[in-house]
């Protein structure tokens, strides 16, 4: 592999599951208990885990990602541990032929803490007033719940005040400031809307901030000095002002532990591209790599193999860990240079069975060759008189699916083919 090919970050992240214990038959152990290592807390041996840690690799380049490691811990695993196993995780890696240049995870308390432990540190609204009231304007000028053509057609009151489970909804914090445009349509037709130019230019930085910061094509990726480098820039000297602005005359302003997270995430960035660019020699950085979308899609797989219980137990999620884990090593990612593909290509496809027509013409030949010779001729009406009985040979499909189709295909066919005349 190339040397950027194997250049990526590292994810971490932690699933809930079901406490339970199980006797191993193998290794003569009961399982189910906290298991991170050597690094298991003496305090944790012997209570039940109920936190599955994943650690996962996802390269800079290209579409596949690889799990590294599993561990069960007793409630979520402190900041000093999650430093030791990162550590260890790195070191290994880096044994394998991967380069981790960075690490990704969530803003938690005990992530957080970890962070401290690598010594990454912060460094020390100017353009107005911003007020829900020009949202609430909004809303009732569109009236979502009439059947009326709408310029912000997906902005609901769920937006502006939403359910305890909504509030870390990212498609509903995405849509809540994609309303710039429809307040400069209507900032002259409501009085309300009349001080609503800080809201836009508000509305409008973050929207930059978040196409620059899910990019994932070459088109908008990131480049030093290029659009989307420029609005991550603007966006820390104006959330450093803003701070600054709200401590001195004391305004409202979000929480400390968000402002540190959201500053970290952001120099990151730029960090991590300034070291590709300069140093590893990539031409550009889609920020896409670098979130946890794989991971966490990765336990959405868990849940859906371990059955609709969300919260599987420790035992049902180690083995389809493993399964998932082993599957991605034997099926080589696209355009990879590992050798004996063809061995395991034999392995995974059924190309080599034949269809039914084949082996009904293989029957055929062979009963020709019996009537030819003129061998076994007598028992020939009792075997067909046997094959008259079974049907699981014959292929069909009832008259009123095919009507079904039929009518659904005539209905919806013109939405999206233009048939002649």
């Amino acid at each position: 592999m190339e040397p950027s090919n194997v250049r990526g970050v590292l994810l971490l992240d932690e699933m809930k599951v079901s406490k339970t214990i199980a006797f191993n038959r193998n290794t003569l152990q009961v399982e189910g208990f906290t298991n991170l290592g050597k690094y298991t807390p003496k305090h944790q041996v012997e209570k039940k885990g109920d936190h599955a840690l994943v650690f996962m690799f996802q390269p800079f380049k290209g579409k596949w990602v690889q799990t590294l490691g599993c561990f069960l811990s007793c409630g979520s695993a402190s900041g000093a541990i999650l430093h030791q196993l990162v550590m260890e995780c790195i070191i290994l890696a880096g044994k394998s032929g991967f380069k981790v240049d960075g690490v990704t995870s969530d803003g938690a308390s005990w992530n957080r803490s970890m962070w401290d432990k690598f010594g990454v540190m912060e460094e020390e609204i100017p353009d107005g007033m911003l007020s829900l009231k020009h949202w609430y304007v909004l809303l009732a000028i569109e009236n979502p719940k009439s059947f009326n053509l709408k310029v912000n057609y997906k902005l609901t009151e769920q937006h502006v005040k939403p359910k305890y489970y909504q509030k870390m909804n990212v498609a509903i914090a995405f849509q809540f400031f994609g309303v710039a445009n429809a307040m400069e349509l209507f900032k002259n037709d409501h009085s309300d809307l009349a001080d609503c130019d800080e809201s836009i230019k508000f509305c409008t930085r973050v929207k930059a901030l978040i196409t620059a910061m899910n990019s994932r094509t070459p088109i908008n990726a990131l480049k030093p000095s290029n659009q989307s480098w420029k609005d991550i820039e603007d966006f820390l000297q104006y959330l450093q002002a803003w701070e600054k602005e709200a401590k001195e005359k004391n305004y409202e302003f979000i929480t400390k532990s968000t402002c540190y997270g959201l500053k970290v995430s952001l120099k990151a960035t730029l960090e991590i591209c300034t070291f590709l660019v300069q140093k590893c020699d990539f031409i550009y950085l889609m920020i896409a790599r670098l979130i946890q979308d794989n991971l966490e899609r990765f336990f959405g797989m868990m849940r859906h193999c371990c059955g609709s219980n969300e919260h599987p137990d420790s035992q049902l999620f180690i083995q389809m860990y493993k399964l998932v884990s082993t599957y991605s090593l034997i099926k080589p990612p696209k355009g990879c240079n590992i050798s004996g593909g063809e061995l395991m290509n034999v392995l995974l496809s059924i190309k080599d069975i034949r269809n039914f027509a084949e082996r009904q013409q293989q029957w055929l030949d062979q009963i020709d060759t019996i009537l030819d010779r003129g061998k076994n001729v007598d028992i020939l009406a009792e075997a067909a008189s046997e094959l008259d009985g079974h049907d699981y040979f014959l292929c069909t499909t009832s008259d009123y699916v095919l009507s079904y189709i039929a009518e659904h295909i005539a209905r919806k066919g013109p939405r999206f083919a233009k048939f002649g005349d």
